[in-house]
């Protein structure tokens, strides 16, 4: 097989193992009670205080850097790091 293939080939696999996985964890069924409903619900609340405080982080970073790109490059710079 060609080198330059094989990493395409790779990932093809990958994802087509990935939608196996979540068609097949999708099937399963539901308990909306119990001890696995609630490890699940403490899990969904940890990952939310998570993203809101890697949001607030990345906002302020971002903040800073169009600051800076604003004073020492200019407002298209700065308006094109904000639309990227």
């Amino acid at each position: 097989m060609n080198t330059q293939l094989f990493p395409l080939f790779a990932g093809g696999i990958g994802v087509v193992y990935a939608l196996f996985l979540i068609r097949k964890i999708m099937r399963l069924p539901h308990q909306s009670e119990g001890k696995m409903a609630d490890i699940a619900k403490a899990i969904e609340t940890g990952a939310k205080a998570y993203l809101k405080r890697q949001y607030q982080t990345i906002a302020i970073i971002a903040a800073v850097i169009v600051a800076l790109l604003l004073i020492f490059l200019g407002g298209a710079t700065a308006l094109g790091f904000v639309a990227g």
